[in-house]
């Protein structure tokens, strides 16, 4: 037996409804007593009542005493309000997922007589229906539209999506339109439930019951904010993610219906003129605290593992937080926000951190050590973006202002970034001297934390300058205490890490165990932008095993992935790596094609370093396909970059490819001037002949053996 209850309004009207259907004549006396003797008399039955939560608060006074009457029949009841009757059984039933383009191909196949989408328009559908929220109200006035626009011109409206999905129709009123269809519930909700969904409105991404409770402002005499957030997921308007209190959601079109009942204030709604302002200088002081000192306090998490998921989660409130106060011109607000935004971007790429940075910078009212970390935010997105000259100057300012301060640990923190910096341009003594540096201050202050860090760091500048060993150590040191610390997101750094030392030791099988660890490291912590390097030293351990198919792939997905999170500078890394293998497989236009686009891309981000080590690769490239005059002047220019930055490992590496070309070039008294200084740089490395400069010694020293044969077939 089936009941739309949607006109009742109060106790009569349900018993109207049921009676009118069952056709049962009521008399005078007690209505619902008498209908709970006729849907008894159904015997064994399923009854169930639509549209209830008009008609919810009368529950208990009909359905309520139905079920102790109603023996052998079962309910079923729809409704946006959970009834709260003994033996309810609330069953949630969640928006479209897998079906959700399928409702909107066969309603606009309807729509539109016999319509089939294109391969694109399928991917437009997909990206529409989430826009939608998988909601199949929405998806079929959305589809009705498709009379008259396609997919991507309706995905393109979305922002008006109220007067998009309010075409005219033949549906029942209340759902004719997406914005009568939200009417309805809103107007099942009393003034405190209407202004705490509007002020709700303000957060992007969710929000966690702690945030909702420090942002909303209720009447003193009015209920608990905690009370009204579960009247709210209780009617369907907020979700709780995951079916647990730890996050809770609102659908889009609810979230903009809100926010729009929030600009446009009304008493009725308990809403006031100002509110709006009032919530959101709310919001972002509350996410101001997350970008603060004491941030793992306010997130309340442990470790920087937890404190980047935790932040993470929070990056669409974080940036709505940080450019409403550039908006009304809050600076503190800006800058802590922008502060707590740069470490989740580290793990997604800096996307749009640059141009949000450059304004909070602009603030008037930015000063002291709030402008000091904006210095210092604003340098990590521009150094991820791949403009290190920029991030230097933002990173130098910082440090004045902190040693002005007399501020010894922040000031390590922008010395040890200044750090990194240089390694990445080149600077490998400035690089060695600022980890030194911070690392002694590290260890003076007990900053435990910042002084694996900066064991990393310095791990980093001894494997730039071929000091293996002490590379390998500080790796070591790192990796233990981020292990006991359980700080995953920095364990897969520094296994990465190692996994380069095995790599340039000529052990492929344990640097592909590292980066395996690693790679699983990186997932763990969410860490696009580290899963992208790993993935490219993973094709470079299957290229050096054979396996270059596997390889070729692998750099494909590192190099999309690296493009996602905006990247450069890694990008044009794997180009090398990618040019390298090419060439190895007998392809010369691909790889020379990929070296070049390695160039383009190094010489854009300033890395002088990575420049001479795709030179070198493109010298040899050029040189033994027959112009070994041009790959002599490609390796030159190479090893003066090289040399420039005191990389010793990949200078060795250049004067063995120039001993090789000038082989082929007939130029013998060059040949053997560049092996003589790359073999006296290899013994004072302690390279063993397994590394990959022990491999290329190896190499050349057999051409000296046959230099007429090595000329001859070179070509």
């Amino acid at each position: 037996w089936f009941f739309d209850l949607g006109e009742a309004r109060d106790v009569d009207g349900v018993c109207s409804a049921i009676a009118a259907a069952l056709d049962v004549p009521l008399g005078r006396g007690d209505a619902v007593a008498q209908l709970g003797h006729a849907l008894a008399g159904r015997g064994r039955a399923l009854f169930v009542f639509d549209n209830f939560e008009q008609v919810s608060r009368h529950a208990s006074a009909t359905l309520g005493r139905w079920l102790d009457r109603v023996t052998e029949g079962a309910f079923l009841v729809t409704t946006r309000q959970v009834l709260a009757l003994p033996g309810e059984q609330v069953v949630p039933v969640p928006p479209l997922a897998d079906d959700a383009a399928g409702l909107f191909v066969a309603r606009a196949r309807a729509a539109r007589g016999g319509w089939t989408p294109t391969a694109a328009e399928h991917d437009d559908i997909a990206a529409l229906v989430r826009l939608l929220d998988g909601l199949p109200l929405a998806i079929e006035l959305a589809a009705a539209r498709t009379r008259s626009m396609s997919v991507g011109q309706i995905a393109a409206r979305m922002s008006d999506r109220f007067r998009l999905l309010g075409a005219p129709s033949q549906r029942h009123e209340r759902h004719s339109t997406l914005r009568k269809a939200i009417d309805w519930s809103w107007n099942l909700l009393n003034p405190p439930e209407r202004s705490a969904l509007a002020q709700l409105a303000v957060f992007e991404g969710g929000f966690t019951l702690e945030a909702a409770e420090a942002v909303l402002a209720l009447p003193d005499d009015g209920p608990w904010a905690t009370d009204v957030v579960q009247a709210l997921v209780d009617q369907s308007l907020v979700w709780a993610e995951g079916g647990a209190l730890a996050r809770l959601r609102m659908y889009e079109s609810i979230r903009a219906y809100a926010l729009s009942r929030l600009r446009e204030p009304s008493e009725a709604d308990g809403l006031r003129r100002g509110d709006e302002e009032a919530v959101e200088a709310r919001h972002g002081s509350w996410f101001a605290a997350f970008g603060k000192p004491h941030a793992l306090q306010a997130l309340r998490v442990r470790g920087g593992l937890q404190r980047r998921i935790a932040l993470a989660a929070e990056l669409d409130n974080l940036f709505a937080a940080c450019r409403r106060a550039v908006a009304r011109g809050d600076a503190s607000v800006a800058a802590w926000t922008l502060n707590a935004i740069s470490p989740v971007l580290q793990l997604r790429g800096p996307g749009v951190g640059v141009a949000l940075a450059e304004q909070v910078l602009g603030m008037p009212g930015l000063v002291g050590e709030e402008r000091a970390r904006t210095e210092r935010a604003t340098a990590r997105f521009l150094q991820q973006s791949g403009h290190g000259d920029a991030a230097r100057a933002h990173l130098e300012r910082a440090l004045a202002r902190y040693e002005a301060a007399g501020d010894d640990v922040e000031a390590a923190r922008v010395v040890d970034n200044l750090g990194i910096l240089h390694l990445e341009q080149g600077r490998l003594a400035e690089a060695l001297a600022c980890h030194e540096r911070a690392l002694s201050v590290y260890r003076r202050v007990g900053a435990r934390d910042d002084e694996s860090m900066a064991l990393n760091n310095l791990g980093l500048v001894h494997f730039n300058l071929g000091q293996l060993a002490e590379a390998r150590a500080c790796y070591l040191s790192a990796l233990t205490a981020y292990t006991a610390a359980g700080d995953r997101f920095a364990e897969g750094l520094v296994l990465s890490n190692l996994g380069a030392v095995s790599t340039e030791l000529g052990l492929p099988e344990e640097a592909g165990a590292h980066y395996e660890a690693a790679l699983a490291a990186n997932r763990d912590a969410g860490d696009r932008r580290s899963e992208a390097i790993t993935l490219g030293n993973l094709a470079l351990v299957a290229h050096a095993l054979g396996r270059h198919e596997a390889a070729r792939e692998t750099y494909a997905a590192a190099i999309a992935r690296h493009r996602e999170v905006g990247n450069r500078r890694s990008e044009g890394l794997v180009h090398i790596n990618l040019g390298q293998l090419l060439a190895d497989l007998g392809s010369v236009p691909e790889a020379r094609a990929s070296l070049e686009a390695s160039l383009v891309i190094l010489r854009e981000v300033g890395d002088r370093r990575l420049e001479g080590v795709a030179l070198t690769g493109l010298g040899l490239l050029v040189g033994r396909s027959g112009a070994p005059a041009e790959g002599l002047a490609l390796l030159h220019t190479g090893e003066a970059a090289l040399r420039a930055v005191r990389d010793r490992v990949e200078l060795t590496k250049v004067l063995f490819a120039r001993s090789e070309i000038a082989l082929l070039a007939g130029n013998d008294a060059a040949a053997r001037e560049a092996f003589a200084e790359g073999s006296a740089l290899v013994e004072a490395s302690g390279l063993g002949p397994d590394s990959e400069v022990g491999k290329a010694r190896t190499r050349v020293a057999a051409r000296f053996a046959t230099p007429e044969r090595v000329r001859m077939s070179a070509p």
